[in-house]
């Protein structure tokens, strides 16, 4: 039984929030689920509890959501080596280079790279938003599910860059 299944749910990219909640809480689900499970008085009854949680917090999360679509369609394994196509590639490596080139106090290029990674990510989504938005098992195409799976990983790929300009930020804050 996959986590859709779990749920009573239709395998999608977009997954309703609320309604994910209120199935969780329906399936005695703690109020809080991303906290362990309390003790239960049977093995299997934590364990059920675990798996009811795990499948939760991977249907809460969108990026995590697309991973598990992707693996249960078979486009996608762990520790696999991706790498996004060498346009995107030059363009992480022009921003890269940007950043090294930054020296101390320079607050106003940093936030022009950050606006610019975050644009970047925006034209990303854009372009598999309706598949994302309007996924169905029925109809999705082989070469959508590759689109999702490249928007997976350029995600992946700028939010390490955002991560490293929001330190370079912190950095420059001290």
């Amino acid at each position: 039984m996959n986590y859709f299944d779990l749920f009573g749910l239709p395998m999608q990219l977009a997954v309703d929030k609320s309604l994910l909640a209120r199935r969780f809480r329906e399936l005695g689900g703690e109020d809080d689920p991303l906290h362990a499970p309390h003790a239960r008085s049977s093995h299997q009854e934590v364990q059920k509890s675990s798996i009811l949680v795990a499948a939760y917090k991977t249907l809460m999360n969108q990026d995590e959501t697309i991973k598990y679509v992707l693996q249960l369609k078979g486009r996608m394994h762990e520790e696999e080596k991706y790498e996004p196509d060498p346009e995107f590639l030059m363009q992480l490596g022009a921003i890269n280079e940007s950043l090294a080139e930054l020296t101390e106090g320079e607050q106003d290029k940093i936030e022009a790279i950050e606006l610019a990674i975050k644009e970047l990510l925006k034209s990303t989504y854009a372009e598999v938003e309706a598949v994302i938005e309007n996924y169905s098992e029925d109809t999705v195409t082989e070469k959508e599910l590759l689109q999702v799976k490249e928007y997976y990983y350029r995600k992946k790929y700028l939010q390490r860059v955002l991560d490293k300009v929001a330190q370079m930020r912190n950095i420059a804050a001290l």
